[in-house]
């Protein structure tokens, strides 16, 4: 039978050949649909599985995150613990320093505050500043009686016209060393008698500034001024600077011996006979060995027997208030892990769960990693 056909394409002429055809399609389209199904399926698998792995890696980031976190919480927690460690120690040997001080030393610093306010002690300081005022008054007459003694010989030399290289003009050097030499030896001479109960009379005060005058007088010798005038009067004070600054320091020597024979260092205090201090026990002083500090003793450290307290003596009494520090009781591990579950709170940091606890880091930071996997509820 032959095909009919429409709009050029090719019909069945048959129901059987339409129900095949129809049947093919239905095939292909169910085909079709379950592969987008799958397809579809699959991707939706596929894009909860990556949520899954980026979800896991998120939770281990947070994980080595909190870890880190945790790690340098630690290591802060350790460090403060270290530092207050150093400063007990550091207090504790300024404790012991201090106690140290004031047992030993006690004796030996009321000796020597006796010693100083004794009257040998301040005769010897009053001795000293006679002492001092030669060692320095003496070195600076010589620095003014060196500038005078260009002066005077100026003024000799022009008194005399002694030409230059001549006996007298050799001689005038030595006229002001001479002077000089004569006000030295009275002010140790009389500082040498005054130290020894005795004195000087008027006939050496007038020898003393007898050779004082004799100097300024050389040294103005030819250049007195005529006139008043500004240039005149400076070169006369230029002139007079040695022999003036010379007659200033013998003063000033003068007057600071006169202080020192004034002093009376026996008023208002006592000999060293009279305070109890003498040689022997001063050269044989050995006080004994201050005792250790009490402290906070360490658990492994074998028991020792304390020494027989000694006399109490008014330097040491202030010591012996010093409180000994008492060693804290040792707690078991029993007792220990049921404080640490009565103190444990979830999210608590391990820090915060040292300080509640009282303990150290070491022991800390386990009892917390156990309490917070459960492994010890």
């Amino acid at each position: 039978m032959a095909d009919k056909t429409l709009d050029d394409e090719t019909l069945p002429v048959t129901a059987q050949q339409l129900a095949a055809t129809l049947s093919a399609d239905r095939e292909i389209l169910h085909t079709r649909r379950d592969h987008r199904v799958k397809a579809r399926l699959d991707m939706v698998g596929y894009r909860d599985a990556l949520a899954r792995i980026r979800e896991e890696a998120a939770r281990r980031r947070d994980e080595r995150r909190l870890a880190r976190a945790e790690r340098r919480e630690n290591a802060a927690a350790a460090k403060a613990a270290r530092r207050e460690s150093r400063r007990d120690r550091a207090e504790q040997r300024r404790l012991a320093e201090l106690y140290r001080a004031a047992a030993v030393s006690g004796e030996r610093a009321r000796l020597a505050v006796a010693i100083r306010g004794s009257v040998e002690a301040r005769q010897h300081r009053v001795d000293q500043v006679r002492t001092a005022t030669l060692k320095v008054g003496l070195p600076v007459l010589a620095a003014f009686a060196a500038w005078s003694t260009v002066g005077v010989h100026a003024g000799v030399v022009g008194l005399l016209g002694a030409a230059p290289g001549s006996a007298w003009w050799w001689g005038a050097w030595f006229i002001e060393p001479a002077l000089i030499a004569v006000v030295a030896g009275v002010i140790v001479a009389r500082a040498v008698l005054r130290a020894s109960g005795g004195d000087v009379d008027w006939r050496a005060h007038v020898a003393h500034w007898g050779a004082l005058a004799v100097s300024i007088m050389l040294n103005l010798a030819g250049h007195w001024p005529t006139a008043f005038t500004g240039p005149e009067v400076t070169a006369a004070i230029a002139h007079s600077v040695g022999p003036l600054g010379a007659a200033t320091v013998a003063w000033l020597i003068g007057v600071m011996d006169d202080y020192v024979t004034a002093a009376r260092p026996e008023e208002g205090a006592r000999t060293l006979a009279e305070l109890g201090v003498q040689r022997e026990r001063v050269a044989a002083h050995a006080p004994a060995a201050a005792a250790e500090v009490p402290g906070p003793a360490s658990p492994s450290a074998p028991a020792v027997e304390p020494p027989e307290p000694a006399a109490e003596t008014e330097e040491t009494a202030g010591a012996s208030n010093v409180t000994p520090l008492k060693p804290r009781p040792r707690v078991s591990d029993e007792e220990l892990l049921e404080r640490a579950r009565a103190v444990y709170e979830p999210g608590m940091s391990v820090n915060e769960f040292r300080r509640r606890l009282g303990v150290g880091m070491k022991k800390a930071h386990p009892l917390h990693q156990l309490l917070r996997q459960g492994k010890a509820v």
